[in-house]
């Protein structure tokens, strides 16, 4: 070999004196460029695969020795077309031989000039080759190595020989991207679109024109049968009449009827509240300190007890002090004296909240009236009717005794309220209305049926506002507490539900429903209306059945309500996107008169969902289409139907690794997010971006290369399925995943190597 180097060196001396040729540097426009010369045959560099690949030259005595670097992922096999030998003339032939090798390479490798291999980990050199010769570099390492070998050059007995240096580094993962979500809280709370207003909740009325007693009213009364000769409490088919003296000249006399509100009508809310009763009074030779009082009682912590009881009274205690007695919170006790002006003589415990009307005389007519604040929590337990006889009795009866006739009693409850900044859908008459109370801040939705003809698919009315908030279906969960607020006088066919819409097949479409349903439905049918379709879904019978219209609904029955505090907790089994929630409500049939007390109205508390639907991890971007989804779950990123995921290229990365399925492009993105090369999975090819699938596929490989946008696809052990190169792509700036119309991809993992 040394022989051979002599003769060659000596060879180019000769040809260097004669003039022949000096140094040339040899170009070819498009590809390939020059990086070390001899005068017969140059040894360029693939400056497509620049900074993947490397090459430069120097002198080293005699010879011109040129140097080839690249890098690889530890492990995968690679094929690199690093360079070509190229000739100046026809008739020349290349080989090369190894001088000597250092590093581990851990694997296997090999160097060819065309299809003539020349060096492997033991092979040391190779028969000659034709030039020009492509330079190929393969192998299957995973540590760094060096090769020195000459490169040897032959034309018909003249030879030339330079030094060859091979360098191969492993890249390091300089970033890596899993995907992840242990779970993502998302609450929709309520805020006013527009001005307030005063809504009229669901209300409620008695004549109190009963001729005996009915099974919701209570009587209590302290009296003495010595003067009071009949009953305290009567029901004298006009009114409730409630009659007392006192017990002595000394002892007070009490009568009252106790209306059992929530006996009667379930919930009563207390914010807001307005109740008012008209009474006729009159009295037979009594002595005026006389007090007759409307008690309202409160429960404000759910345990059915008042809390607090508000009292307005009228007064008639122009000859001596008059009294006021607890009812609801401690019955029988002495909350307040009431003087001459009508005044307290003495400040009431806290729990009392007293309000005086007017002052009254014999065959008087009067209206109380007390309206409950709008702060005020909790809901209304009972109301009381009550005279009270301070002192001084007299024999038999009428005598010294005084009543009052109790006519007309009404509950109304109005609240302060804004349309809500929600999609809504509303039909029905009279107050149907979806709202938000600015007093609590719950979404209210109101509904009276259209007709009453006993028909629901024609009669019935509906109230619905839509969250339209995009998330993972499966796995999530929807909790909201809810509370039933039914008119006094609303038919028994009413339904509250949570109807869910899923996009099953990401095409930004929702094709169904999950609904889940409380129902009460004792008196007649009630229904369920799709509030996405507007279609009925079915009737609701009394022992809540549905049978729904179509495979697009699966309805859920999750029991029957009456009045009070209820919560829906929800989870999806569904696969798909949640495209929107709506909170519904159904009157099937029988619309009232006013429109206030044959209606119902439901208040949902925030709305809290739980879903593997986590944003982007930090550094990626998202830009959706309409009805696009985007976000991670809880193994993976999810992009789909016209969403576009992505992020900046890595500092110093040569190659991006990702794993990844369904149907869409992996693509390196220009800044204005255009495709500058990529794949796409299941796809067309389209320019740069190469359509491709196969069964064995797990990693695709994206190399924004200086003039080449490579895109490998390899099995599980990381070898070659399939390469594209596409010559002179755009500029990249990001890299990313992109899901056209009905499209889905779930990409596992992201690594930058370099």
């Amino acid at each position: 070999m040394r022989r051979r180097a002599r003769a060659a060196s000596l060879a180019l001396v000769a040809l260097a004196a004669a003039g022949a040729l000096a140094l040339l540097a040899y170009f070819n426009a498009s590809q390939w460029a020059a990086n070390a010369t001899l005068a017969p045959i140059s040894k360029n560099l693939n400056q497509s695969l620049y900074p993947l690949a490397k090459a430069w030259y120097q002198y080293s005595g005699p010879y011109n020795v040129t140097y080839y670097y690249v890098k690889f992922k530890p492990g995968w096999p690679e094929t690199y077309t690093v360079g070509i030998f190229a000739a100046r003339d026809a008739g020349w032939q290349t080989r090369l031989e190894v001088v000597g090798r250092s590093g581990n390479p851990g694997g296997t490798y090999t160097i060819s000039l065309g299809n003539v291999q020349q060096i492997g980990n033991t092979q040391n050199a190779g028969s000659y080759a034709p030039a020009p010769a492509p330079l190929v570099w393969s192998m299957a390492t995973t540590g760094r190595y060096s090769i020195l070998a000459t490169a040897q050059f032959n034309k018909g007995g003249i030879y030339a020989v330079q030094l060859v240096n091979f360098t191969a580094e492993p890249m390091s993962k300089l970033t890596s991207w899993s995907f992840s979500c242990p779970g993502h809280t998302y609450t929709q709370q309520y805020t006013c679109a527009g001005g307030t207003y005063t809504a009229t909740l669901p209300s409620y009325s008695d004549s109190l024109a009963y001729s005996s007693k009915p099974t919701y009213i209570d009587e209590y009364a302290v009296y003495s049968s010595t003067y009071l000769a009949v009953s305290p409490v009567r029901y004298t088919g006009s009114s409730i009449r409630t009659q007392i003296d006192a017990r002595s000249s000394t002892d007070w006399g009490l009568s009252s009827a106790i209306y059992r509100v929530a006996d009667r009508w379930g919930l009563v809310v207390a914010a807001g509240a307005t109740v008012q009763v008209s009474g006729a009074y009159a009295l037979s030779g009594d002595t005026r300190n006389n007090v007759a009082y409307l008690s309202v009682g409160v429960d404000e912590n759910g345990d059915g007890v008042a809390d607090v009881e508000y009292i307005a009274y009228v007064y008639d205690t122009a000859q001596g002090n008059g009294l006021i007695v607890s009812i609801f919170i401690n019955r029988g006790s002495s909350v307040a004296s009431i003087n001459s002006q009508g005044d307290p003589t003495t400040t009431p415990p806290p729990q009392y909240r007293l309000t005086k009307v007017s002052s009254v005389t014999s065959g008087n007519s009067f209206t109380i009236s007390i309206t409950l604040p709008t702060t005020q929590v909790g809901r209304i337990v009972g109301i009381a009717f009550v005279v009270v006889d301070a002192s001084g009795a007299a024999s038999g009866s009428p005598s010294g005794d005084f009543w009052v006739d109790w006519q007309n009693f009404a509950i109304t409850v109005v609240a302060p309220a804004c349309d809500p900044g929600l999609r809504v859908w509303e039909l029905g008459s009279y107050r149907t209305d979806v709202f938000v109370r600015t007093d609590s801040w719950r979404l209210v939705t109101q509904v009276d049926a259209r007709g009453s003809s006993g028909t629901p698919s024609t009669d019935y009315g509906v109230a619905a506002a839509f969250i339209d908030y995009k998330f993972n279906a499966t796995g999530a969960q929807i909790s909201v507490g809810v509370r039933y607020i039914r008119g006094g006088n609303e038919a028994r066919n009413n339904v509250v539900y949570v109807d869910v819409a899923v996009d099953v097949d990401y095409d930004g479409s929702a094709d169904r429903e999950y609904i889940y349903y409380y129902y009460d439905t004792v008196d007649y049918n009630g229904i369920i209306v799709s509030p996405f379709t507007q279609q009925v879904v079915c009737t609701v019978d009394s022992a809540g059945a549905c049978t729904p219209s179509g495979t697009r609904y699966v309805a859920t029955r999750l029991g029957s309500i009456t009045p009070g505090d209820y919560a829906f907790t929800i989870t999806l089994t569904a696969q798909g996107a949640v495209t929107s929630v709506a909170l519904v409500v159904t009157d099937a049939s029988y619309a009232d008169s006013d429109g206030t007390l044959g209606d119902f109205a439901v208040e949902w508390g925030p709305v809290t969902v739980q879903s593997y639907s986590c944003p982007l991890p930090a550094g990626w971007y998202s830009n959706t289409a309409p009805g696009a989804y985007v976000w991670q779950t809880n193994y993976a990123l999810f992009v789909a139907n016209g969403a576009t995921a992505y992020t900046q290229l890595v500092q110093g990365a040569l190659t991006y690794v990702a794993n990844f399925t369904g149907k869409g492009k992996y693509v390196a993105l220009t800044s204005a997010l255009g495709e500058a090369f990529g794949l796409y999975l299941r796809g067309a090819s389209a320019g740069c971006v190469y359509g491709y699938y196969s069964p064995s596929s797990r990693w695709v490989e994206l190399r924004p290369l200086a003039a080449l946008g490579d895109v490998i696809v390899r099995d599980s052990a990381g070898g070659p399925l399939a390469r594209f190169g596409c010559a002179a792509p755009p500029a990249a700036q990001y890299i990313g995943f992109r899901a056209g119309p009905g499209e889905y991809l779930i990409v596992r993992t992201v690594e930058a190597w370099g």
